[in-house]
């Protein structure tokens, strides 16, 4: 998890404007680094950015009284497209607010939205740094995901779920759905290892994740995945009426059918990586992938 911005401000404030970390943990994704120090923030600020400060800063400085309150200060921030919470805001104001008055005047402002200039600034650098998807070839993940015995690759089985033109791997909702439902089927919830997790990257990214979503709300458990996963259409599947119709057709029903019936490993491991096989054959290779595959 991310240090808040106020706890930031008091480690900056004990141990000094140079000191950094930053931290990764396999399944786990936390993240720490060191709030960007004040002066060096103002001091990268743009000509643009300090305009576009001062005019936030008296636009909701509504009295003119030379001090913007937290509410006031979530508005400019909005105005800014900075993205922070309330909550963080109210802490970064309580950092800074020497005499408690609850606001803040131009100077502290202007260093506090500095600030978060840089910091999301180092989040876009975060998001190109932190690859999404992964350069292994589709072959290589299935292969790795099918080390356990027992396992099989849904398009050898299961052909006609699978959606293909020429050797070109397509988008399956079918696919994506059987995953889904063998993946329901875990008795424990477990971590996502770094074989799942690039798979669960994919198909978030399919699904319409950018990469920010991505990197800060990437289900690391089996339940998480669960649950960011019936958010989509395609998993939750189309209408089917009780007479069998409904927005399916007779052939799209009969597949339904059976891969509804598909059978379910016995251990919660092999029921992971199985799941984690349909649902990366049913998101589309890359280019590169395909040229190797």
């Amino acid at each position: 998890n991310d240090i808040d911005p106020a706890a930031q401000l008091t480690i900056q404030n004990l141990l000094g404007g140079e000191w950094k970390c930053k931290n990764s943990v396999a399944g786990i994704g936390m993240r720490k680094r060191a709030l960007p120090h004040t002066a060096a923030a103002i001091a990268a600020l743009t000509r643009k950015q300090v305009a576009s400060i001062e005019s936030a800063f008296h636009y909701f400085d509504e009295d003119d009284s030379g001090d913007v309150d937290a509410q006031e200060l979530f508005k400019a921030v909005e105005m800014l497209e900075i993205e922070i919470s309330l909550d963080e805001i109210e802490d970064m104001i309580k950092a800074v607010d020497n005499d408690g008055s609850g606001s803040i005047d131009l100077d502290e402002f202007t260093g506090i939205m500095a600030v978060m200039f840089a910091m999301n600034k180092q989040e876009e650098a975060d998001d190109s740094d932190d690859e999404v998807i992964d350069y292994r070839s589709g072959e290589e993940i299935v292969a790795e995901l099918m080390f356990a015995s027992g396992l099989y690759d849904p398009c050898h089985v299961f052909p006609e779920a699978m959606r293909w033109e020429g050797a070109k791997q397509l988008a399956s909702n079918p696919a994506l759905r059987t995953g889904y439902r063998i993946l329901s089927n875990l008795e424990k919830n477990g971590s996502l290892s770094d074989k799942h997790l690039g798979v669960v990257k994919r198909v978030m990214g399919f699904l319409g994740w950018d990469k920010r979503t991505i990197r800060k709300q990437c289900p690391v458990t089996a339940r998480q995945l669960l649950k960011a996963l019936l958010g989509f259409s395609q998993i939750s599947g189309p209408s089917v009426s009780e007479d069998g119709g409904g927005d399916l057709g007779p052939e799209e029903l009969q597949l339904e059918a059976r891969l509804s019936s598909v059978e379910v490993p016995e251990d919660d491991q092999a029921i992971l990586d199985q799941a984690m096989l349909w649902l990366f054959r049913g998101v589309p290779l890359r280019l590169e992938e395909e040229e190797e595959t």
